[in-house]
């Protein structure tokens, strides 16, 4: 990411370092957008979970605001901000604090968290995601019907949740 100062008149371009003066470069995913007045934080990231909770890190860019909070959505379905369908849990975290622990989360499930960085007077950054999945809760007993269980392959890994996929070179396990 590369910020442009703010401007009526901002211009940039691309130099090549090809001999000729005739040749075709293609530039694809350019995106020209304002600054966000609040900024992100950097390298969110999923850290660790337990059956009911997860953890997550991250650092805030070097002109974060000390009262800035990271505002959190964590929802099994629907994208960040459209209603209570799939909506899990939502809440704010300090910026500042680089970690963060949600809890009343169900144990084996997949979630995605979507996270946004908001600064008391200057609004709000655009949402980040990432999925994640809760730890397995230990079982005591072991019952599992494998007649109705897609079998997968080394290629096509398709297993129940809290299962490992095993391919000893010999056939297809779990």
């Amino acid at each position: 990411i590369v910020y442009l100062p703010a401007g009526t008149h901002d211009f940039f371009g691309f130099k090549h370092g090809l001999t000729a003066t005739s040749r075709v470069i293609y530039i694809d995913e350019i995106v020209y957008e304002p600054i966000p007045p609040c900024p992100s934080v950097v390298n969110f990231e999923f850290a660790t979970s337990t059956v009911n909770s997860a953890t997550f890190n991250w650092f805030t860019a070097p002109n974060t605001p000390e009262n800035a909070n990271l505002f959190y959505e964590v929802r099994t379905s629907g994208a960040a901000g459209s209603g209570e369908t799939g909506l899990v849990t939502s809440g704010t975290l300090p910026a500042a604090a680089g970690t963060g622990t949600i809890t009343g989360l169900v144990d084996a499930s997949i979630y995605q968290i979507y996270v946004k960085t908001v600064c008391e007077n200057d609004g709000f950054d655009f949402w980040t995601q990432i999925q994640f999945t809760t730890s397995c809760f230990p079982f005591d007993i072991l019952e599992e019907n494998f007649d109705t269980t897609s079998v997968g392959s080394a290629t096509n890994q398709t297993i129940p949740v809290c299962w490992k996929f095993i391919d000893e070179g010999v056939g297809s396990g779990y």
